[in-house]
């Protein structure tokens, strides 16, 4: 009996290591992607303090965050080149 508790143990905390290595990946993706949304959006809303004399305004919505964050850097640059062209 004592060698089907151990085994049954050892089963379990095999398990747990297993699911923390299988989900380390997607949670950094989760937690990588809400930072950069987060950022960026910060940084949108610093830009349309500066371009506000320009007329040029980027709202701060979930779209955009979605955009940001996936595409960084050049999302928010074509945010502002979609704005100036429409």
């Amino acid at each position: 009996m004592e060698k089907l508790d151990i085994s049954l143990i050892f089963i379990i905390i095999c398990s747990f290591f297993m699911g923390i290595i299988l989900l380390s990946k997607p949670l950094k993706f989760i937690f990588n992607f809400c930072f950069k949304s987060v950022l960026g959006l910060s940084f949108i809303f610093v830009l349309n303090l500066l371009f506000k004399s320009f007329d040029v305004y980027v709202g701060i919505n979930y779209l955009n965050a979605i955009i940001v964050g996936l595409l960084g850097i050049p999302g928010i640059i074509t945010l502002y080149i979609t704005q100036l062209i429409l």
